[in-house]
């Protein structure tokens, strides 16, 4: 109740002023004059899908750095299953090549590799555990609709937050840089932002661009990738909006300061 009270309020807030707080990434914003289009990759799932049914395994990469498996669940141990779809993830990222067919070097360095990846995420469980996701059964083609609620296929995202670092840079010239340590604990204990929910350590995001203060994400920006489906270079859009946000805030804040001393 007291949740929902609080969004209640903070719609009336918008409504009144404009501004309020983002209830997916938790950040204020302010309501932009020009409107932003962002399209999801419900098209890129409905392929899969409809691949994975028929062929029992299908993949997709959106971005370079958002790779998608489908499949029909195999028939072994959750645990067997789990190394199954990250040796699969591996490969997409890496190439056919497999560590395992190669020397004691190759099988090791493969493993660590798999080992330090980041967690897939099962997207249909994931998002039945957000209040906020997107609803499931809207991604599928109807003759698809049942098949993912009832187990027959599942799906899993990977995000290769390190490949979308070097894309921020190379589309945006945005540094982002991971967050981890002494000072991601101190975020976790100030109950600023959870941690990423990709990574078995504590991490955050930090984005740093050239004359602003640097900005810092969690796992409620992040998701976005999952509960709203939104494509990778969506996700740079947002950021890079938030930072003229805060850019625009800052030279009001100054011109303000100007004028009143």
């Amino acid at each position: 109740m007291l949740r929902q009270e609080g969004r209640l309020k903070n719609f009336v807030d918008v409504v009144k002023t404009d501004e309020g707080v983002d209830p997916m990434s938790g950040r204020r914003f302010k309501m932009a004059l020009k409107t932003t289009v962002f399209k999801d990759y419900r098209d890129k799932l409905a392929v899969i899908l409809a691949r994975a049914k028929k062929d029992n395994w299908a993949a997709v990469t959106l971005d370079e750095c958002l790779h998608l498996i489908a499949q029909v669940p195999p028939t072994v141990s959750p645990e067997r299953r789990g190394l199954k779809i990250a040796h699969d993830f591996y490969h997409l990222w890496h190439g056919d090549f497999c560590g395992a067919d190669g020397t004691e070097a190759a099988k090791k360095a493969e493993a660590m590799a798999i080992k330090d990846a980041p967690l897939a995420v099962n997207l249909f469980e994931f998002c039945m555990s957000q209040s906020l996701a997107m609803p499931p059964f809207p991604w599928f083609p109807e003759d698809l609709m049942m098949d993912v609620p009832f187990g027959r296929i599942e799906v899993f995202a990977q995000f290769d937050y390190e490949k979308f670092f070097t894309l921020a840079k190379q589309w945006a010239n945005i540094d982002l840089e991971f967050i981890t340590g002494k000072q991601a604990r101190r975020i976790v204990a100030n109950k600023i932002s959870g941690k990423l929910i990709e990574y078995r350590d504590t991490r955050f995001v930090l984005t740093k661009r050239d004359g602003q203060l640097p900005m810092m994400s969690g796992a409620k920006f992040f998701s976005q990738l999952y509960c709203e489906l939104k494509r990778p270079r969506d996700v740079l859009r947002s950021i890079v909006s938030l930072l003229d946000t805060a850019a625009a805030d800052q030279t009001a804040l100054r011109i303000g300061q100007s004028t009143t001393g």
